[in-house]
């Protein structure tokens, strides 16, 4: 964008790219996107991942080493944290009650 518009490239103001994110943090987004989501309420909100799956998971992705699973367990609940977060943003507000 900037090189069209003909301003030098600031790579610092550059958003990162999903190839620019180790390879622990692809698997995190891979297990991420096949565990089941957690609603709650009338309106189904999203409300977090069932992590319950993820040593079946780190066994299909064999992933063995400890460190390894602290590390994509850390990257998993940055996900999830944002998706819950993302997800309570978008509920409608209720209008408050005048008593």
């Amino acid at each position: 964008m900037c090189e069209l518009m003909g301003d030098p490239v600031d790579e610092e103001k550059m958003p990162v790219d999903y190839e620019d994110f180790p390879d622990y943090v692809h698997v995190a987004y891979e297990i991420f996107g096949r565990l089941p989501d957690i609603r709650s309420g009338m309106d189904a909100i999203f409300t977090g991942k069932e992590l319950t799956a993820l040593p079946l998971f780190f066994d299909i992705y064999q992933i063995d080493c400890p460190e390894d699973r602290r590390k994509i367990l850390s990257a998993i609940s940055i996900i999830n944290n944002r998706a819950i977060k993302e997800s309570t943003n978008k509920k409608p507000k209720k209008p408050k009650s005048k008593v």
